[in-house]
């Protein structure tokens, strides 16, 4: 049913017929020019019960109303600077670190036929002259940011002979590339830039970019509808159907300095500060390390799903009275546990952030982007799930208008450079308007793929329905993903969503979602019958292959080797070390340290004198890794010269830095150490996020190794030396 109020709010919205609480009754707004379908209004009374606690439950207020109003046109005059948006105010911090091709907005068309050039310069010309953000440059007073809206009287259509690419699509593509990634020069440049490229007599290509913090994805086919207005208007010798723009985006920014400020947005920020409170970044299994900084560098994979599954999956949402959004995103939420093994998932989803009329059809960066954190049960069934997600959703709309911005700076302390805060993993189920059918006197256009492809976040997964069939697309950053993953994790979700349209009541943890051949894959390595010593440890099992094996190789890294002989010895050694430190048996010992030799030297190091370790990545973001050390208990840390700069707060905690105590561990014993280890020892903790949000520490013991140790031999076909 809720789908059904939104479809039928969304329909009135899009005819021009605003419906308001007021007063605990329904208001009905539109403009006296503007006379409303008959149908469509008793449609409205015959839902007014539901529409009214939709309403409620959204808190879409009179008082939001009263807010509405107030979005006009300000007088300029009464401001010394006009302040940035808040989003605006991100990328422009963002662009003065480190640049801001990625929030390039290209617009490729292919125009064949008679071109009228100058018509064509003239109306891009008028969009800019309409649209005072896209003739807006941004300068600093020393201590904020602010913009300055110029005239549009220099702005150019750069022409560009292009008949040497006419027969070489790649290179051309090349050139395009180029065009697009030429970087924004804020505080000078129009925020529109276009290039006219003549490959021949009749044939055209118009490279156009925006940059995001002028506009962003519904204002891309505002844009073209009103380029194709401007230029048929202009062939046709008839003044042009657009109406007159209420507002600009200045007035916009300085309506959200206003009115989100003081009590209604501390009111609004106690929702997100309790909603996001410890939060923990989503460890998903990745190809490549995290990069210190994480790049843009993103590549896209497209997919779709049959109409028959789409068909069974929307039936589903309007059964359950939720919207595909909601249900898309419960799927996407299952198979982020199943990847992750992790409960609590924060995916970020874009809002448009039009609520107000007088922005429709405006050009500009409303977009803001909504945290939606889900606490994973298992045991719980998809449909129990599905309305988790939405309460939560709605939950968030009813807070969606505080930026993106402001919540990190009140749920967050510090920046890690290497992930988004909050949420890794972007999900956008796209109903924004379509790009118009594109129609010109004596001209044949086509849309072209820009082939401008960034990813701002690990992954994000896109869905729209075009047609009765999903269509989507994953979106991905190549700092850490390969193409075949992402091509497996497509896979994985359609089959999660077979499952899902055929057992919405089935527990989460026994949904479906590898293939058929992944399966019997799966059968087949678990077919073992083998027979073990259960006495073995970790410990008993190594020393005996260096017993049996000392000269071969144990160990490669980085052109670096270590046989088996030297691996004990050096592993010896530091027992012994830490031993006189006053490691005891039992205790736990965490070890941060990067990928290489003394990684293992150090678990070794540690697993001898029957202690446990606690494996820390450097790469883990400060906080957690201050809580799991917090959580261990742990009174001595084995770390390294390189990764002892990722770490702080260790006032209490004894530090052994295996380069700078190199010398005093040589000194030590190389003989091995009386065997104290049992199989039930623990041979380490893991930790791994669990239903509150904070890491969660899972015992290992040493029975549990040797297990899985035997029963990959013959899978995975180890032998000696290999």
């Amino acid at each position: 049913m809720v789908t059904k109020i939104i479809d039928l709010l969304q329909l009135a919205k899009s005819k021009g017929i605003h419906v308001l609480l007021n007063d605990g009754s329904l208001k009905l707004k539109f403009s006296k020019d503007n006379i409303p379908d008959p149908k469509l209004i008793q449609d409205i009374k015959d839902n007014k019960g539901l529409i009214l606690e939709f309403l409620n439950e959204t808190k879409r207020s009179a008082k939001v109303e009263a807010f509405e109003s107030e979005l006009q046109p300000f007088d300029r005059s009464t401001y010394d600077h006009i302040p940035l948006s808040y989003s605006q105010e991100r990328l422009w911090f963002i662009n003065q670190l480190a640049g801001s091709v990625q929030y390039h907005m290209p617009i490729v068309l292919n125009l064949k036929g008679r071109l009228k050039r100058e018509v064509l310069k003239n109306a891009l010309k008028s969009i800019v002259d309409r649209h005072e953000i896209l003739r807006t440059v941004y300068a600093e007073d020393g201590v904020n940011p602010y913009q300055i809206v110029n005239t549009a009287v220099d702005w150019e259509l750069e022409h560009i002979d292009g008949s040497v690419y006419s027969n070489d699509s790649t290179k051309l593509n090349e050139f395009i590339q180029g065009l697009i990634y030429t970087p924004f020069n804020l505080a000078k440049d129009y925020m529109l830039k276009a290039s006219l490229v003549q490959l021949a007599p009749e044939e055209h290509i118009l490279v156009a970019t925006v940059h995001h913090i002028a506009a962003d994805g519904t204002s891309i086919p505002i844009l073209i509808r009103e380029f194709i207005d401007f230029y048929e208007s202009a062939v046709r010798e008839h003044p042009s159907t657009l109406e007159e723009l209420k507002i600009q985006y200045a007035d916009f920014a300085i309506w959200q300095r206003k009115y989100l400020s003081g009590a209604f947005l501390d009111k609004k920020l106690e929702y997100w500060k309790k909603q996001l409170n410890n939060t923990v970044p989503l460890q998903l299994p990745t190809d490549f390390h995290r990069p210190d900084v994480l790049t843009s560098k993103g590549a896209i994979i497209p997919f779709s799903i049959d109409e028959a599954l789409t068909k069974q999956l929307l039936v589903l949402s309007q059964n359950q009275d939720v919207t595909p959004f909601m249900l898309l995103l419960s799927a996407f939420k299952v198979l982020l546990y199943r990847y992750s093994g992790e409960s609590d998932i924060c995916v970020g989803a874009p809002t448009a952030g039009r609520q107000h009329h007088a922005v429709e059809n405006l050009i500009g960066f409303f977009i803001n982007t909504l945290v939606l954190r889900t606490d994973i049960n298992p045991e719980a069934s998809f449909v129990e799930l599905l309305q988790s997600v939405k309460a939560t959703t709605l939950e968030a709309y009813e807070n969606q208008e505080v930026p993106f911005e402001k919540i990190v700076e009140a749920t967050t302390t510090g920046r890690d450079l290497s992930q988004n805060p909050l949420f890794q993993v972007m999900f956008v189920f796209q109903n924004t308007q379509e790009v118009p059918v594109i129609k010109l006197s004596d001209l044949d256009l086509k849309i072209e793929n820009s082939g401008h492809v960034t990813s701002k976040f690990d992954l994000t997964l896109i869905v729209k329905v075009t047609e009765g069939v999903l269509h989507g697309s994953v979106e991905f950053n190549t700092d850490l993903y390969r193409n075949e993953t992402i091509d497996r994790l497509i896979g994985h979700f359609i089959t999660l969503l077979y499952s899902i349209a055929a057992l919405p009541q089935q527990k989460l943890s026994r949904l479906k979602m590898l293939s058929k051949e992944e399966f019997r894959r799966l059968e087949g390595f678990n077919y073992l019958n083998k027979s073990y010593s259960h006495g073995s440890t970790i410990i008993s099992l190594f020393e005996a292959e260096v017993l049996k094996s000392p000269s071969s190789t144990a160990l490669v890294f980085e052109g670096k080797e270590l046989t088996y002989k030297e691996l004990n010895e050096s592993s010896n050694q530091l027992a012994r070390y830490l031993k006189k430190k006053g490691v005891v048996a039992g205790s736990l010992v965490p070890i941060c340290i990067e990928r290489g030799l003394n990684m293992v030297v150090g678990i070794l190091g540690i697993l001898k004198i029957g202690a446990a370790y606690v494996p820390l990545d450097p790469e883990y973001p400060q906080e957690r890794i201050n809580y799991m050390l917090a959580d261990s208990a742990a009174s001595f840390l084995i770390t390294s010269s390189a990764s002892i700069t990722r770490l702080s707060e260790l006032e209490e905690i004894e530090v052994i830095n295996l380069d700078q105590e190199l010398y005093q561990i040589s000194n030590e014993s190389i003989e091995n150490l009386p065997q104290i280890v049992d199989p039930h020892n623990l041979a380490y903790v893991i930790y791994t996020s669990g239903s509150t949000g904070t890491p969660k520490g899972v015992m290992i013991e040493h029975k549990g190794v040797v297990n899985l140790f035997y029963s990959q031999i013959d899978p995975l076909h180890l032998r000696e030396g290999i």
